[in-house]
């Protein structure tokens, strides 16, 4: 029965590869010889940058007497990274795994059921400390020659990664079962962690230098901080340290499995009631045909964080250049000027490359691309009610243009702040960017009518993958490489003001052109879907 369970749990594990998520389907031969490829590919990826890295602390550390410092720090890298990726499945298969109580009805003993389920994720963190440790061991050896104790710490600290992720994981079943709207939760902690990724990347190569120039100092803090020297030491290979920390994990482990296996019934049959909504009386709002529709695309869109991260990230990067260039005004106009005195001619062009840099973050926000494919088996819901469809498209293309617009503006307005350019730059730096993003959302919808999609089982393979999302986000790239080409070529003859007067008016033109080919053949499209 466990190797029963144990087959079951690696199949699952591994269903992406061998099982389509759109059609539930096996996926071809060619498809899982892919879909190999590419996870070997990021894995490679991966293990080559902690590669990098370990080369460049290796050496300095080494010389320096601190081989120790390097595996602590290491160490530290492959754990956190295997935490991040395995506290979300340890929540989902351990706490809140959809069999848990059809396996519990069978005549299975609950502790099969655990270690068939830990053993699975004992081996995602041993995947994802390897692709830090083994790279990192790799280095190390080829300097300071071949040990044992390394390797046995390769597969002893995955258990510490466990641990600690079914500690987490534990707590987010708790708070994610008592919170009303987890779409919010999900996405600010999505948010959250793609910030920190972005800054911490961003700062790499000063604190890689920071450690290697303040080697010394970052050592004897270390020291100072149970259980990080005695880790380092114990993977250089002290007898004493590498016992100690081999126990503490072993202890730790072993205390967290101990607690589950006593509680797993109750944790997994668990049901955790939300707080309820106290109903007070009071009088019915009516809206609009237009408001309700729009109510209706708007609280769609807040239901699923996929939708909302994936589709509009061009809010976030709009919002966040905007703020950047409003701290850094001082140092972006340096900059500039550093670069008009070096070259005269780029003064004239930079109010064209600003309108399309902000034309290019937003081409992020692909809101309207699968909204219409997103009705799924109930579209004949919408369909039925007594509205005209190009009441519903005007709708789902007010919700892209409430999501982007008015951080377009914002973008523009800080650009045109610190850069003090001239009237007429100023004008344009806004109407380009805005009718742009007009025509993204119109461009969207209009190629989600011609590419619709509804029969998805996931949509996050739909909004990620499906033809209309893909075509709608290189159809509005082609568009700006195309414009780009175009006044590369037209500045040889024409000033800058005349070429941004000309996009401005080509995209006002297509923007009423697209609008009015929606509200008339794109509304008969949509009555025979």
């Amino acid at each position: 029965m466990l190797k029963a369970l144990i087959k079951k749990q690696a199949l699952e594990l591994m269903s992406f590869l061998f099982k389509s998520a759109k059609s539930g389907r096996r996926r071809s031969k060619g498809s899982i010889l892919l879909y190999s490829v590419l996870m070997i590919y990021v894995a490679v990826v991966i293990g080559f940058m902690f590669f990098s890295l370990s080369i460049t602390l290796c050496s300095p550390l080494v010389s320096g007497g601190l081989d120790w410092l390097y595996f602590s720090l290491m160490a530290l890298f492959a754990t956190a990274f295997a935490v991040i990726f395995s506290v979300f499945a340890t929540q989902s298969q351990l706490y809140e795994a959809k069999d848990n109580e059809l396996l519990l009805s069978m005549p299975i003993k609950p502790s099969m059921i655990l270690f068939s389920r830990m053993l699975t994720l004992y081996l995602q963190s041993l995947f994802f400390e390897a692709l830090i440790l083994i790279p990192a061991l790799a280095v190390y050896y080829s300097v300071c020659g071949f040990s044992l104790y390394g390797i046995i710490l390769l597969f002893v600290i995955p258990l510490l990664a466990l641990s600690l992720s079914c500690i987490l994981g534990w707590i987010v079943a708790i708070l994610s079962s008592r919170i009303r709207n987890k779409s919010a939760v999900t996405v600010i902690l999505s948010l959250i962690f793609l910030a920190v990724y972005i800054w911490s990347y961003s700062q790499i190569n000063k604190y890689i230098s920071m450690i290697i120039t303040n080697a010394q100092q970052i050592g004897q803090s270390f020291k100072n901080v149970f259980p990080l020297y005695q880790l380092g030491r114990a993977f250089v290979g002290d007898i004493a340290d590498f016992i100690l920390i081999t126990a503490m994990v072993l202890v730790l482990f072993a205390a967290v499995y101990a607690v589950l296996s006593k509680s797993f019934i109750k944790i997994a049959t668990a049901k955790h009631a939300a707080a309820k909504r106290r109903y007070v009386r009071r009088e019915l709002d009516t809206k609009s045909v237009g408001s309700a529709l729009f109510r209706r695309e708007w609280r769609r869109y807040l239901s699923s964080p996929t939708y909302i991260m994936n589709c509009s990230l061009g809010t976030l990067f709009l919002a966040g250049a905007a703020v950047y260039v409003l701290i850094k005004g001082s140092y972006v106009r340096q900059t500039l000027a550093s670069i008009y005195n070096f070259n005269s001619q780029f003064q004239s062009i930079t109010p064209l490359i600003v309108a399309a840099i902000i034309c290019v973050i937003a081409t992020m926000n692909t809101i309207t691309a699968p909204s219409v494919s997103l009705e799924g088996r109930t579209l004949w819901i919408i369909k039925s009610l007594p509205v005209n469809s190009a009441d519903i498209l005007s709708a789902k293309l007010k919700l892209n243009l409430f999501i982007t617009l008015p951080f377009v503006l914002f973008a523009s307005a800080s650009a045109v702040a610190v850069m003090r350019f001239n009237l007429f730059s100023s004008v344009m730096i806004f109407v380009i960017p805005l009718f742009f993003a007009v025509f993204i959302a119109l461009f969207g919808l209009a190629v989600n009518l011609r590419f619709p999609n509804f029969t998805w089982s996931n949509e996050t393979v739909l909004i990620k993958q499906s033809m209309s999302v893909t075509v709608s986000i290189f159809g509005s790239w082609g568009i700006m490489l195309l414009l780009g080409v175009l006044s590369y070529f037209a500045l040889l003859v024409i000033q800058p003001v005349f070429i941004m007067s000309v996009i401005a008016v080509v995209l006002v033109i297509t923007d009423i052109m697209l609008w009015r080919w929606l509200m008339q053949k794109g509304a008969k499209m949509f009555d025979k879907l």
